[in-house]
Protein backbone atom coordinates (compact mmCIF):
# COMPACT_ATOMS: atom_id res chain seq x y z
CA UNK A 1 0.00 0.00 0.00
CA UNK A 2 2.70 2.44 0.79
CA UNK A 3 4.38 2.50 -2.60
CA UNK A 4 1.10 1.67 -4.48
CA UNK A 5 0.77 5.16 -6.04
CA UNK A 6 4.61 5.47 -6.76
CA UNK A 7 5.05 5.80 -10.79
CA UNK A 8 6.24 3.15 -12.87
CA UNK A 9 8.95 5.61 -14.31
CA UNK A 10 9.80 6.00 -10.75
CA UNK A 11 10.58 2.03 -10.34
CA UNK A 12 12.27 2.03 -13.25
CA UNK A 13 14.74 4.90 -11.65
CA UNK A 14 15.34 3.37 -8.72
CA UNK A 15 16.12 0.09 -10.16
CA UNK A 16 18.78 1.57 -12.86
CA UNK A 17 20.40 3.25 -9.57
CA UNK A 18 20.77 0.02 -7.90
CA UNK A 19 21.88 -1.57 -10.81
CA UNK A 20 24.84 1.06 -12.05
CA UNK A 21 27.76 0.72 -9.58
CA UNK A 22 29.06 4.09 -10.90
CA UNK A 23 26.05 5.89 -10.30
CA UNK A 24 26.45 9.83 -8.87
CA UNK A 25 24.59 10.48 -5.78
CA UNK A 26 20.78 10.82 -6.19
CA UNK A 27 19.46 13.80 -8.21
CA UNK A 28 16.69 16.09 -6.44
CA UNK A 29 14.10 14.22 -7.82
CA UNK A 30 15.67 10.95 -6.16
CA UNK A 31 15.87 12.17 -3.15
CA UNK A 32 12.26 13.15 -2.87
CA UNK A 33 11.34 9.24 -4.33
CA UNK A 34 13.17 7.84 -1.52
CA UNK A 35 11.75 10.52 1.28
CA UNK A 36 8.42 9.43 -0.04
CA UNK A 37 9.56 5.91 0.60
CA UNK A 38 10.67 6.20 4.34
CA UNK A 39 7.76 4.96 6.00
CA UNK A 40 7.84 2.13 3.78
CA UNK A 41 11.56 1.52 4.46
CA UNK A 42 10.77 2.10 8.04
CA UNK A 43 7.96 -0.81 8.34
CA UNK A 44 10.40 -3.65 6.66
CA UNK A 45 13.18 -2.37 9.10
CA UNK A 46 10.85 -2.94 11.72
CA UNK A 47 9.49 -5.99 10.07
CA UNK A 48 13.23 -7.31 9.76
CA UNK A 49 14.08 -7.06 13.38
CA UNK A 50 10.79 -8.56 14.77
CA UNK A 51 11.55 -11.78 12.93
CA UNK A 52 11.24 -14.90 14.92
CA UNK A 53 10.21 -17.35 12.66
CA UNK A 54 6.96 -16.28 11.06
CA UNK A 55 8.38 -14.32 8.15
CA UNK A 56 6.98 -10.78 8.85
CA UNK A 57 8.44 -9.17 5.59
CA UNK A 58 6.78 -11.55 3.40
CA UNK A 59 4.13 -10.36 1.01
CA UNK A 60 1.36 -11.77 -1.36
CA UNK A 61 2.93 -12.30 -4.92
CA UNK A 62 0.89 -9.49 -5.75
CA UNK A 63 2.25 -6.95 -3.91
CA UNK A 64 6.10 -8.24 -4.53
CA UNK A 65 6.72 -5.02 -7.52
CA UNK A 66 6.09 -3.33 -4.79
CA UNK A 67 8.46 -4.72 -2.63
CA UNK A 68 10.90 -4.47 -4.93
CA UNK A 69 10.99 -0.60 -5.19
CA UNK A 70 10.85 -1.06 -1.53
CA UNK A 71 14.29 -2.97 -1.57
CA UNK A 72 15.67 -0.75 -4.51
CA UNK A 73 15.09 2.53 -2.43
CA UNK A 74 16.82 0.15 1.03
CA UNK A 75 19.61 -0.21 -1.23
CA UNK A 76 19.82 3.34 -3.10
CA UNK A 77 19.24 5.41 0.03
CA UNK A 78 22.11 3.22 2.04
CA UNK A 79 24.57 3.70 -0.47
CA UNK A 80 27.05 6.48 0.88
CA UNK A 81 30.56 7.48 -0.85
CA UNK A 82 29.68 4.56 -3.27
CA UNK A 83 29.01 1.53 -1.10
CA UNK A 84 26.03 0.12 0.22
CA UNK A 85 25.77 0.48 3.91
CA UNK A 86 26.10 -2.55 6.21
CA UNK A 87 22.50 -2.80 7.94
CA UNK A 88 20.79 -1.96 4.01
CA UNK A 89 22.06 -4.91 2.73
CA UNK A 90 21.40 -7.22 5.87
CA UNK A 91 17.94 -6.33 5.67
CA UNK A 92 17.60 -6.87 2.23
CA UNK A 93 19.67 -10.37 2.85
CA UNK A 94 16.89 -10.83 5.90
CA UNK A 95 13.66 -10.05 3.53
CA UNK A 96 14.59 -12.74 1.03
CA UNK A 97 15.65 -15.27 3.64
CA UNK A 98 12.31 -14.52 4.71
CA UNK A 99 10.44 -15.68 1.75
CA UNK A 100 12.57 -18.31 0.99
CA UNK A 101 11.24 -19.80 3.94
CA UNK A 102 7.95 -18.81 2.77
CA UNK A 103 5.01 -21.53 2.13
CA UNK A 104 4.18 -20.26 -1.37
CA UNK A 105 6.66 -21.59 -4.39
CA UNK A 106 6.71 -18.02 -6.23
CA UNK A 107 7.72 -16.34 -2.89
CA UNK A 108 10.44 -18.41 -2.32
CA UNK A 109 11.63 -17.99 -5.74
CA UNK A 110 11.33 -14.29 -5.37
CA UNK A 111 13.09 -14.50 -1.81
CA UNK A 112 16.16 -16.38 -3.68
CA UNK A 113 16.40 -13.35 -5.89
CA UNK A 114 15.90 -10.83 -3.14
CA UNK A 115 18.66 -12.35 -1.53
CA UNK A 116 20.98 -12.49 -4.41
CA UNK A 117 20.49 -8.66 -4.58
CA UNK A 118 22.41 -8.05 -1.15
CA UNK A 119 24.76 -10.77 -2.25
CA UNK A 120 25.73 -9.15 -5.80
CA UNK A 121 25.88 -5.65 -3.65
CA UNK A 122 29.02 -7.69 -1.71
CA UNK A 123 31.12 -7.39 -4.08
CA UNK A 124 34.77 -7.29 -3.42
CA UNK A 125 35.65 -3.48 -4.18
CA UNK A 126 32.22 -3.20 -1.49
CA UNK A 127 33.75 -5.77 1.43
CA UNK A 128 37.19 -3.64 1.31
CA UNK A 129 35.01 -0.57 1.92
CA UNK A 130 33.46 -1.89 4.72
CA UNK A 131 34.57 -0.44 8.21
CA UNK A 132 36.69 -2.43 10.18
CA UNK A 133 34.22 -2.40 12.85
CA UNK A 134 31.67 -3.31 10.88
CA UNK A 135 33.36 -6.29 9.81
CA UNK A 136 32.34 -8.91 12.92
CA UNK A 137 29.04 -7.52 12.82
CA UNK A 138 28.72 -8.88 9.13
CA UNK A 139 30.68 -12.00 9.59
CA UNK A 140 27.81 -12.83 12.76
CA UNK A 141 25.15 -11.77 10.38
CA UNK A 142 26.64 -13.77 7.25
CA UNK A 143 26.79 -16.92 9.78
CA UNK A 144 23.20 -16.69 10.85
CA UNK A 145 21.63 -16.34 7.22
CA UNK A 146 23.72 -18.97 6.31
CA UNK A 147 21.82 -21.51 8.94
CA UNK A 148 18.50 -19.74 7.40
CA UNK A 149 18.53 -20.84 3.83
CA UNK A 150 18.97 -24.69 4.38
CA UNK A 151 20.53 -26.39 0.30
CA UNK A 152 17.66 -29.13 0.48
CA UNK A 153 14.86 -28.10 -0.95
CA UNK A 154 11.54 -29.24 0.30
CA UNK A 155 9.61 -28.16 -2.97
CA UNK A 156 8.39 -31.81 -4.31
CA UNK A 157 6.85 -32.19 -0.48
CA UNK A 158 5.64 -28.74 -0.27
CA UNK A 159 3.53 -29.26 -3.72
CA UNK A 160 2.49 -32.94 -2.84
CA UNK A 161 0.85 -31.14 0.24
CA UNK A 162 -1.12 -28.03 -1.03
CA UNK A 163 -1.96 -30.15 -3.76
CA UNK A 164 -3.57 -32.68 -1.14
CA UNK A 165 -5.08 -29.64 0.71
CA UNK A 166 -6.57 -28.30 -2.02
CA UNK A 167 -8.54 -31.49 -3.09
CA UNK A 168 -9.61 -31.31 0.69
CA UNK A 169 -10.91 -28.19 0.65
CA UNK A 170 -12.75 -28.08 -2.39
CA UNK A 171 -15.89 -30.11 -3.29
CA UNK A 172 -15.88 -28.83 -6.98
CA UNK A 173 -12.44 -28.92 -8.94
CA UNK A 174 -12.06 -27.21 -12.37
CA UNK A 175 -10.23 -28.86 -15.04
CA UNK A 176 -7.82 -25.37 -14.94
CA UNK A 177 -7.08 -26.32 -11.23
CA UNK A 178 -5.53 -29.43 -12.54
CA UNK A 179 -4.02 -27.70 -15.64
CA UNK A 180 -6.61 -29.40 -17.86
CA UNK A 181 -8.42 -27.89 -20.65
CA UNK A 182 -11.74 -29.46 -20.39
CA UNK A 183 -12.90 -32.25 -18.20
CA UNK A 184 -12.29 -34.66 -21.74
CA UNK A 185 -8.24 -34.72 -19.32
CA UNK A 186 -10.46 -36.86 -17.22
CA UNK A 187 -11.42 -39.55 -18.70
CA UNK A 188 -9.71 -42.02 -17.36
CA UNK A 189 -11.29 -41.19 -14.17
CA UNK A 190 -14.98 -41.33 -14.93
CA UNK A 191 -14.52 -37.52 -16.52
CA UNK A 192 -14.28 -36.47 -12.77
CA UNK A 193 -11.86 -33.92 -12.30
CA UNK A 194 -11.79 -34.24 -8.78
CA UNK A 195 -11.14 -37.87 -8.92
CA UNK A 196 -8.56 -37.39 -11.68
CA UNK A 197 -6.99 -34.92 -8.94
CA UNK A 198 -7.01 -37.10 -6.62
CA UNK A 199 -5.35 -40.16 -8.59
CA UNK A 200 -2.78 -37.74 -10.12
CA UNK A 201 -2.39 -36.34 -5.90
CA UNK A 202 -2.08 -40.00 -4.67
CA UNK A 203 0.32 -40.77 -7.28
CA UNK A 204 2.65 -38.51 -6.67
CA UNK A 205 2.58 -38.05 -3.10
CA UNK A 206 4.09 -41.97 -2.96
CA UNK A 207 6.49 -41.07 -5.21
CA UNK A 208 7.93 -37.97 -3.37
CA UNK A 209 7.74 -39.87 -0.19
CA UNK A 210 9.96 -42.62 -2.13
CA UNK A 211 12.48 -40.24 -3.44
CA UNK A 212 12.56 -38.76 0.67
CA UNK A 213 12.94 -42.49 2.29
CA UNK A 214 16.09 -42.84 -0.47
CA UNK A 215 17.82 -39.98 0.52
CA UNK A 216 20.97 -40.74 2.41
CA UNK A 217 22.59 -38.41 4.69
CA UNK A 218 24.53 -35.39 3.63
CA UNK A 219 23.79 -36.38 0.07
CA UNK A 220 26.19 -34.61 -2.44
CA UNK A 221 24.31 -32.27 -4.98
CA UNK A 222 25.05 -34.33 -8.17
CA UNK A 223 23.73 -37.47 -6.48
CA UNK A 224 20.55 -35.97 -5.74
CA UNK A 225 20.38 -33.42 -8.79
CA UNK A 226 19.92 -37.40 -10.89
CA UNK A 227 17.46 -38.57 -8.57
CA UNK A 228 15.10 -35.02 -8.26
CA UNK A 229 15.35 -35.33 -12.25
CA UNK A 230 14.33 -38.53 -12.86
CA UNK A 231 11.20 -37.96 -9.83
CA UNK A 232 10.34 -34.83 -12.51
CA UNK A 233 10.63 -37.01 -15.53
CA UNK A 234 8.04 -39.48 -13.54
CA UNK A 235 5.70 -36.81 -12.70
CA UNK A 236 6.23 -35.20 -16.25
CA UNK A 237 5.71 -38.72 -17.57
CA UNK A 238 2.52 -39.23 -15.12
CA UNK A 239 0.92 -36.20 -16.03
CA UNK A 240 1.72 -35.18 -20.06
CA UNK A 241 -1.86 -34.67 -20.24
CA UNK A 242 -1.71 -31.44 -18.48
CA UNK A 243 -0.41 -27.97 -19.20
CA UNK A 244 2.15 -28.22 -16.48
CA UNK A 245 3.49 -31.37 -14.22
CA UNK A 246 3.38 -30.09 -11.31
CA UNK A 247 6.99 -30.57 -10.08
CA UNK A 248 8.34 -28.38 -13.52
CA UNK A 249 9.90 -26.16 -10.81
CA UNK A 250 11.94 -28.37 -8.44
CA UNK A 251 14.72 -28.76 -9.91
CA UNK A 252 15.33 -25.13 -10.92
CA UNK A 253 14.47 -23.96 -7.45
CA UNK A 254 16.28 -26.35 -5.60
CA UNK A 255 19.27 -25.20 -7.93
CA UNK A 256 18.67 -21.98 -7.86
CA UNK A 257 19.07 -22.36 -3.72
CA UNK A 258 21.81 -23.77 -3.83
CA UNK A 259 23.59 -21.34 -5.78
CA UNK A 260 22.66 -18.26 -3.77
CA UNK A 261 23.92 -21.06 -0.60
CA UNK A 262 26.86 -21.20 -2.36
CA UNK A 263 27.61 -17.33 -2.80
CA UNK A 264 26.73 -16.31 0.81
CA UNK A 265 28.86 -19.00 1.51
CA UNK A 266 32.07 -17.78 -0.29
CA UNK A 267 31.10 -14.61 0.99
CA UNK A 268 31.70 -15.57 4.64
CA UNK A 269 35.20 -16.48 4.27
CA UNK A 270 35.87 -13.11 2.59
CA UNK A 271 34.04 -10.92 5.29
CA UNK A 272 35.91 -13.03 8.01
CA UNK A 273 39.35 -12.80 5.89
CA UNK A 274 39.84 -16.27 6.65
CA UNK A 275 39.54 -19.72 5.68
CA UNK A 276 36.41 -21.44 6.93
CA UNK A 277 36.82 -24.95 6.18
CA UNK A 278 33.53 -26.67 7.56
CA UNK A 279 31.62 -24.59 5.26
CA UNK A 280 30.39 -27.20 2.68
CA UNK A 281 30.47 -26.74 -0.99
CA UNK A 282 26.36 -26.78 -2.04
CA UNK A 283 27.45 -27.58 -5.49
CA UNK A 284 29.65 -29.98 -5.13
CA UNK A 285 31.45 -33.00 -2.73
CA UNK A 286 33.34 -31.56 0.32
CA UNK A 287 34.47 -28.17 1.44
CA UNK A 288 34.37 -25.34 -0.52
CA UNK A 289 38.13 -25.12 -2.12
CA UNK A 290 40.61 -22.57 -0.89
CA UNK A 291 43.09 -21.90 -3.62
CA UNK A 292 46.41 -19.93 -4.46
CA UNK A 293 48.34 -18.24 -1.71
CA UNK A 294 48.89 -14.53 -0.18
CA UNK A 295 46.64 -11.66 -2.14
CA UNK A 296 45.78 -14.30 -4.77
CA UNK A 297 43.78 -16.85 -2.10
CA UNK A 298 40.59 -17.82 -3.76
CA UNK A 299 37.35 -19.25 -2.33
CA UNK A 300 35.95 -21.37 -4.65
CA UNK A 301 32.62 -23.46 -5.29
CA UNK A 302 32.29 -26.75 -8.10
CA UNK A 303 30.15 -24.80 -10.01
CA UNK A 304 31.77 -22.67 -12.80
CA UNK A 305 32.29 -18.65 -12.02
CA UNK A 306 31.33 -19.27 -8.25
CA UNK A 307 34.31 -17.72 -6.54
CA UNK A 308 35.86 -15.43 -4.03
CA UNK A 309 38.96 -13.31 -3.21
CA UNK A 310 40.03 -14.05 0.28
CA UNK A 311 41.55 -10.87 1.67
CA UNK A 312 43.93 -10.77 4.76
CA UNK A 313 42.28 -10.62 7.90
CA UNK A 314 41.60 -6.89 8.84
CA UNK A 315 43.33 -5.86 12.39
Amino acid sequence: RLVAALPSACRTRLQALREDPQAGPPTAADRLVLASLVPAVLALDEAVRATGGAWPTTVAIDDLFGLWAILDAVLVGGRAGGAWSVPAVLMVLACGLDHVGAGELLQQVAGLRIAELALEACDDAWLAAVPSGDLGRLAKALAAADLALPVVSEVPALVAVQLAEFLAAHETVEPMDLGMNSPLGAWRHGFSVRRSGMARTSQLVADVHAFEAATPPAEAWSARQVRLARLVARDRANNADIFMPFLHMALEVEEGRRRTSGKLRLLRPAAAGQALPELADPLGEGPLRIEGEGPARLARSAAGGLQRALPPARR
